[in-house]
């Protein structure tokens, strides 16, 4: 067990993410779409209650009965973590790596001034 560890203070966060196998989310409201990303980037597998998106039941395990205990031995057994974490670690990649977001957002922003354009001006 890492504590409380201060992402903004250290690179001791990304180092703990890295060496993690499961995040285990317990939390019955909030699904921690930002945390299942982050550890998703770090080919960590998620364990949760909550299935933001169906992220859970897509990339890990999702204890929907809050069979918590059920869903840690399903992913250690025979290392099923890894490969739910490498697949996570691609979907990560595929949709939100620097050049994938840019090339989105500037399209969103030539779609957006394209339907306010004022007709003769330069898009």
């Amino acid at each position: 067990m890492a504590g409380f560890v201060d992402q903004f203070a250290s690179t001791r966060h990304a180092d703990v993410l890295g060496e993690s196998w499961v995040m285990v989310n317990t939390a019955s409201r909030e699904g921690l779409p930002n945390a299942f990303l982050e550890v998703a980037a770090h080919r960590c597998a998620v364990l949760s209650h909550v299935d933001t998106d169906g992220f859970a039941s897509a990339f890990r395990y999702h204890a929907s009965e809050d069979d918590f205990a059920a869903g840690l031995e399903t992913l250690l057994r025979d290392d099923t973590w890894r490969p739910r974490g490498e697949n996570g670690h691609a979907h990560v990649v595929g949709t939100f790596a620097i050049d994938r977001a840019i090339g989105m957002h500037a399209a969103a922003y030539r779609d957006a001034l394209s339907q306010t354009a004022v007709p003769g001006a330069p898009v």
